[in-house]
Parts: C-alpha cells; sequence; structure tokens
C-alpha cells in the first residue's frame, strides 16, 4: 500500500513532463534521451530507475523528491534549471553518473548542507554590520 504522502512514480514523472514542457510520457522520455520503455518500467515497478538521466537535463529538482515525491520538488524552491556557468553541473552529473544512488545522495546532502552554512554566514555577516 502507497504511503499517502508518496506519490506515484508516474505522477512524479508526469510532473517532470509538465515542467519540461514537453507532452506525456513518451516525451519526457525523448527529452530525456532514454527509451520510453524504461519510464514505462519505472511507472510499472512504482520506482524511478535512472535518476541521472533526469538530473542531467534538469539538475536542480531533488533526489528525495524523485524517490518518494515528498517535500519540494527543487533544491533551490525555484522552477527555473540552474544557470550552468562553464559547464560545471555537467561535469558534476558527469562523475556522478557512475557513482551507487547511495553516494550521490551522500554528496547532494553535503552540498545542502554547505550552502545553508554560507547562507548562515552571510547572514550573520549582514547583521554585524547592520
Amino acid at each position: 500500500m502507497q504511503d499517502k504522502n508518496r506519490s506515484s512514480a508516474k505522477t512524479r514523472l508526469l510532473e517532470l513532463a509538465s515542467f519540461s514542457k514537453v507532452k506525456g510520457i513518451r516525451g519526457l522520455a525523448n527529452y530525456l534521451g532514454v527509451p520510453d520503455s524504461s519510464l514505462y518500467s519505472w511507472i510499472s515497478r512504482d520506482s524511478i530507475g535512472d535518476k541521472s538521466a533526469i538530473l542531467k537535463k534538469i539538475p536542480n529538482v531533488r533526489i528525495e523528491w524523485l524517490e518518494s515525491g515528498e517535500g519540494e520538488m527543487f533544491c533551490n524552491d525555484t522552477e527555473r534549471p540552474l544557470e550552468d556557468d562553464g559547464g560545471y553541473i555537467a561535469a558534476v552529473a558527469a562523475m556522478m553518473r557512475g557513482m551507487d544512488a547511495d553516494t550521490q545522495k551522500d554528496i547532494f546532502l553535503s552540498v545542502q548542507k554547505e550552502k545553508l552554512l554560507r547562507e548562515l554566514l552571510e547572514e550573520r555577516q549582514e547583521k554585524k554590520a547592520g
């Protein structure tokens, strides 16, 4: 039985399709560059398989959201993809593709913590200056 706070893989994929401005599961598969049979397999298993294919195209989508549909869809609470200045996002995504899902998640969570710490430090410095 599905947790009432968890959305189905199909629902999450359709939300990604809507965000990507493509029509349906086949449109999303084409956009991601994966066979539509892969997405239909994810739907039948109710689990998104190759998260790296999604992160390559939509780098700021949250892994936790991809896994369960819980929480915010995007890391930075916006519906804009991250700006890729100098190809860093693509390089990081390429490095992470070869890592297992747990390692990817650990790295992602570490980066989120680092970002939060920087924001808190900046806020503290602004309070001192003000």
